[in-house]
């Protein structure tokens, strides 16, 4: 494979980007850990950590969305997003606010931090270090709920290689 075509296989993430990842993947590997974990979800967490340990090389069929969530004595939720595809990587928060009890609520979402692609998107400056912080506080939180979805359902290659000499080579805001 030539270099060019190795960049092609590379989301569009920056160097400093990989200690946040490595974050994540230590948090994935609590939420596996912990005692109400299902088997299911002990699979798609196995995909979601190999994938997230490849980046920022794409680990291709790959479609899993992970929601870490507080439901409140009131009915109102927020929850914390992962997603990551072949494509994307996206971090994003959702709340569920009831606005009249008689009535119901409404539902917002934000999206904190996207890589798609060679496009790379921050909210702010610290808006990717508060949400992880957040994501791995929730974690040790057995209360908060998993949920989990593959879109995929198939099997992928679990031989592909790993890409951690692949930081090296990125942009960097810093350098």
């Amino acid at each position: 494979m030539s270099k060019e075509s190795e960049k092609l296989d590379l989301l569009g993430f920056f160097a400093e980007d990989h200690h946040f990842i490595k974050e994540l993947a230590k948090a994935v590997r609590d939420l596996i850990g912990r005692p109400a974990t299902t088997p299911e979800q002990i699979h798609h967490l196995a995909k979601l950590l190999f994938a997230l340990e490849r980046l920022p090389r794409r680990t291709p069929r790959l479609c899993i969305e992970l929601t870490l969530g507080q439901r409140h004595a009131n009915n109102e939720s927020d929850h914390l997003r992962l997603t990551l595809d072949d494509t994307r990587f996206c971090l994003g928060k959702d709340r569920y606010i009831i606005i009249d009890p008689s009535v119901g609520g409404d539902s917002a979402g934000e999206t904190i931090f996207e890589v798609e692609g060679q496009s790379r998107e921050l909210v702010g400056p610290t808006a990717l270090m508060d949400w992880v912080e957040a994501f791995c506080g929730r974690v040790v939180d057995s209360e908060n709920e998993l949920e989990i979805s593959d879109a995929d359902g198939s099997e992928f290659d679990w031989e592909a290689g790993r890409a951690d000499a692949d930081w090296d080579d990125l942009k960097s805001d810093y350098a």
